[in-house]
């Protein structure tokens, strides 16, 4: 998950956005479910206003100053915090001081960190959580099986019915 800021915006860390205009993702997005959790367990969720704003317009809204933050899922480098970034400074919150309690408490969530240079004219690193997809299998598997399970998974062919078929485009 990466809570993405304007570079000039002086937003540094969660506390800062309250009183803020925010959006935290497409509803019934994982993006916004875990942004929703995350804050709720800050216990600043109810302290800033959430605007809903598609995918498709979020940096738009973010280099307009209609919200000070978005929330982009997935890792880095993601083509929207990219395109972001290519547009206006950015920033990404740096999220590790808070990381070890919340991960702690949500044991399913992972820590990752956006190096700098990830992203064009962002030269500090920040560190933020996410899931990440596990597959586990019996040692003895068989590697056919195995192999045709992936390939079906996540081949090209997947991939492209995955681009196809999502109704918020493929660059969600």
């Amino acid at each position: 998950l990466q809570f993405v800021v304007k570079a000039d915006s002086g937003i540094y860390t969660p506390e800062d956005l309250i009183g803020k205009d925010v959006a935290l993702g497409q509803a019934g997005s994982g993006a916004r479910a875990w942004a929703v959790q995350f804050f709720t367990w800050l216990g600043i969720y109810d302290r800033f206003t959430e605007v809903p704003i598609g995918n498709e317009d979020l940096t738009t809204a973010l280099g307009d100053g209609d919200v000070v933050l978005i929330t982009v899922a997935g890792l880095a480098p993601s083509a929207r915090v990219s395109e972001a970034a290519a547009s206006y400074d950015i920033r990404i919150l740096d999220l590790t001081e808070y990381l070890d309690d919340f991960i702690a408490e949500y044991p399913y969530f992972e820590r990752y960190t956006i190096e700098p240079g990830i992203y064009e004219n962002v030269e500090e690193a920040s560190t933020t959580f996410g899931l990440a997809t596990s597959i586990v299998c019996m040692e003895d598997m068989n590697y056919d099986a195995l192999y045709t399970f992936m390939t079906l998974a996540y081949g090209e062919k997947a991939q492209e019915l995955a681009m196809t078929t999502n109704p918020n485009g493929p660059d969600h």
